[in-house]
């Protein structure tokens, strides 16, 4: 029993030794080889993180499904009311020709190749009879050749059109171009009309014979009949009494009496529709159109605030963005670690999981005037200023848009801002629509701006 009690602690010992052999062991089959591939670990894929060389964390986004609307600066003849008219002053219709007269008035504006008129009518009483010219309507008269002589000639022609937009072509109408519309509006209505230029271009100072011509009628009857012009019931049969127009400088609310040498009788002016070209950029033009705010945030807590407006005519659309950012910095050579704006678009308004060749487009503007296109988006489809002051920069751009644009009535669109406070990387990201920063190839978020 001494032996077998003596050899109890050198056994413990002898166990105490395999125990730290095999733990050691343990350890260095852990251990990763030198010569060769490390022992695997188990971890959580991550996303490769899009257009930008810094992964982001996203908030949620404050708004979905955005939508905002552009306005034309054409007048599109599509039955709805387009601020483009309010930088015109209205011509009232007063001279009375029959009982009791609507209150009315017209707008004209001209380009090279057309007249666009807008007659609006102050009468709350519709009536519509079985003919155009049997209930209440609009009646315009044209003379091209400003000749104010007794019979039609080639140039001059009239036409009824209806409070339902209907149209009666008078004499020396052409058809095939000439179109219109109307709709009502909070006591009354509106014409519009496309009125193609037959023998003259339009060109300022040209001059043209021009009338309207408003009747109101009820239970079947002519009840009030005012012209601008003419008194005398004449302009059906000849051009001698309308009046005079002068085909003036695009303006803005011109309320002045201005005269014109040499015409007799009633004188106004037609003005120029507008056009928007970056180097000699008429920023009040905009004044038509609504200020969007971004308001999603996709990183950071507080940065700069940013608002766009946007414009369209039959090929491009404008955008002028206003970031207010009082710490610029563009110091990184990599865009989206600058202050900069990014745009993208679909012109045929789909929002397609990845990039179309042709139709969609992704465009980086910086605070310092740099420039990027992505996802194959063409150089020479963007034309752009930058004005940077202290407390922030503007960014005029015109996108010449494809085929698509033509025939759709609205565009998928998002503009992200992106804000770095000094550190040359990217600290503050504020967007109109999507917040995943995914735009770069999927578009599927993006927002939607509506042309009519």
């Amino acid at each position: 029993m001494r032996h077998t009690r003596k050899c109890i602690p050198v056994i413990l010992l002898l166990t105490a030794f395999v125990l730290v052999s095999l733990i050691l062991s343990s350890c260095k089959k852990n251990e990763k080889k030198t010569d060769g591939e490390p022992t695997p670990t188990v971890g959580i894929a991550s996303p490769q993180p899009t257009y930008t060389p810094t992964p982001f964390v996203t908030i949620a986004p404050v708004e979905t499904d955005v939508t905002a609307r552009a306005e034309s600066i054409i007048p599109r003849l599509n039955g709805e009311a387009e601020k483009i008219w309010d930088r015109i002053p209205a011509v009232p219709i007063t001279k009375k020709l029959l009982g009791t007269i609507p209150e009315a008035s017209f707008q004209l504006y001209w380009d090279e190749w057309n007249l666009y008129a807008r007659v609006t009518v102050m009468d709350s009483t519709e009536y519509l009879g079985d003919k155009v010219t049997t209930g209440d309507c609009v009646t315009f008269y044209v003379n091209e050749s400003n000749s104010h002589v007794w019979r039609y000639g080639v140039g001059d022609y009239y036409l009824n059109v209806s409070r339902k937009g209907e149209i009666v072509f008078g004499t020396g109408c052409n058809t095939e171009v000439i179109n219109g519309t109307a709709y009502e509006i909070e006591g009354g209505y509106v014409v519009e009309m496309l009125l193609p230029f037959i023998s003259i271009l339009g060109k300022a100072n040209t001059r043209f014979g021009f009338d309207v011509c408003v009747n109101d009628f009820a239970d079947g009857k002519n009840i009030g009949r005012c012209q601008w012009s003419d008194t005398g019931w004449h302009t059906e049969t000849s051009t001698e009494w309308v009046g005079t127009v002068v085909m003036c400088p695009d303006i803005f609310l011109d309320e002045s009496e201005e005269t014109f040498k040499d015409i007799k009788g009633m004188q106004t002016k037609a003005y120029h529709l507008p056009k928007l070209s970056l180097g000699e950029y008429k920023t009040d033009l905009f004044d038509i159109a609504d200020s969007v705010t971004l308001k999603n945030i996709a990183y950071g807590k507080d940065g700069a605030a940013a608002s766009y407006q946007a414009l369209y005519d039959s090929d491009y659309l404008y955008l002028k963005i206003r970031v207010e950012d009082a710490t610029e910095d563009t110091k990184s050579n990599v865009m989206t670690r600058k202050d900069s704006v990014e745009l993208f678009l679909t012109a045929d308004g789909e929002k397609p999981e990845e990039y179309r060749s042709g139709t969609d487009m992704h465009f980086r503007i910086a605070r310092d005037g740099m420039f990027e296109c992505g996802n194959g988006a063409s150089d020479g489809l963007l034309t752009y200023t930058v004005d940077s002051d202290a407390s922030g920069y503007t960014v005029l751009c015109a996108v010449r848009m494809p085929s698509e644009f033509k025939t759709t009535d609205s565009v998928g669109f998002d503009l992200h801002v992106n804000d770095s406070f000094g550190s040359a990387m990217r600290d503050y990201i504020v967007t109109w629509s999507d917040t995943s920063l995914r735009t770069n190839t999927d578009l599927t978020r993006i927002g939607t701006i509506t042309l009519k």
